[in-house]
């Protein structure tokens, strides 16, 4: 009982509290997953990103004083900017260069941070058992930063399976035409104009998709629907109800 209440001591220290509630919040995330009250794309980043910016400026000014002391002044400025950010956004070709290092975008970004999360709380665990036995709270937070970078790199390793897994579940949404017009279940709670995933029967295993469907839409968990339109955009499909007259 006290190594137990040790435990707890040493997941409340100060470097370990954050990632603690952490922990916690991740956990309640799976459990609301399981019951299909959230998806795994309700969090996801979209790593389409047009950084080029064009400015043009053209300021034309003029300026014409005439005064009763014969003073004519006639300023004509005419300025022309043009500035495009495909020579100046190296610092943003770096950071998506970065986020897809660490496979963002073709893994889940919920997966992601459930995995960097868990390996950060450990970490903490461990080098605050081995390196911090006293618990000193200046030397945890001195710990913090290699935590954090461990924490990176052990993510980037074990999510890898992951994002190859994901390439092969989802290897037929190549020809997402041809998806238009079949039926697919619903696995989440609800669907709405901004969440929802339905599960798409097809040779093969099954490919869980990302839908979306009309304000005045109703589905739920288990209803069958039919891909009406897909978002190249968004990588979503538009679904309806499926009619039974239909059948």
């Amino acid at each position: 009982m006290n190594e137990f209440y040790e435990f707890l001591r040493v997941c409340f220290i100060a470097v370990n509290v954050p990632f603690t509630v952490m922990l916690g919040a991740v956990f309640i995330y799976w459990i609301m997953f399981i019951v299909g009250a959230v998806g795994l794309d309700s969090f996801d980043i979209d790593m389409d990103m047009d950084l080029d910016t064009d400015l043009d400026l053209d300021l034309d000014v003029d300026v014409d004083a005439d005064l009763d002391l014969d003073v004519d002044a006639d300023i004509d400025v005419d300025a022309n900017a043009d500035v495009s950010a495909g020579g100046g956004t190296g610092g943003g070709s770096i950071w998506i260069s970065l986020l897809r290092f660490f496979n963002v975008g073709d893994v889940p970004l919920m997966i992601l941070v459930s995995t960097l999360t868990f390996s950060c709380w450990s970490l903490g665990i461990m080098s605050n058992h081995y390196f911090n036995p006293e618990l000193s709270t200046t030397r945890s937070l001195l710990l913090l930063t290699p935590i954090l970078v461990l924490g990176l790199l052990a993510t980037k390793v074990l999510t890898a399976p992951v994002r190859t897994l994901f390439k092969h579940v989802n290897a037929g949404t190549e020809l997402p035409i041809q998806m238009v017009g079949k039926t697919c279940i619903v696995t989440t709670g609800e669907v709405t104009p901004t969440f929802g995933q339905a599960k798409l029967v097809r040779d093969g295993p099954p490919v869980t998709i990302n839908v979306r469907c009309g304000a005045d839409c109703t589905l739920k968990k288990g209803d069958e629907a039919v891909i009406a339109e897909h978002n190249k955009d968004k990588n979503t499909y538009t679904v309806v109800p499926f009619n039974l007259e239909m059948k």
